[in-house]
């Protein structure tokens, strides 16, 4: 899998992020994707490259710390969105 944003159809799925390489997964915003506000998507990074969940534009992503990386292989988040353009982001993160 090389770079991804979401899509409608990702709701209540798990997406499976698999590189060797770091890769990014794209939240985009309600006016591209109309998520509706108690979505939640899992993010699962099954290769061995890093993934970072990247706002799209107009997106606040909240997290502790503002950790939006998955740790590492086989680590996961959950993505919720608890906004018109806000999601939760939480798991197995680190700054």
């Amino acid at each position: 899998t090389d770079n991804y944003t979401l899509v409608i159809h990702d709701a209540a799925k798990i997406v499976n992020m698999n590189k060797g390489s770091a890769v990014n997964l794209t939240v985009p915003p309600e006016s591209s994707v109309a998520f509706t506000i108690g979505s939640q998507v899992l993010v699962n990074n099954y290769g061995a490259g890093q993934v970072t969940i990247v706002a799209g534009s107009g997106v606040t992503l909240r997290s502790d710390g503002s950790k939006l990386k998955i740790a590492s292989q086989y680590s996961a988040a959950t993505l919720v969105k608890i906004g018109t353009d806000e999601w939760m982001v939480f798991g197995n993160l680190e700054a």
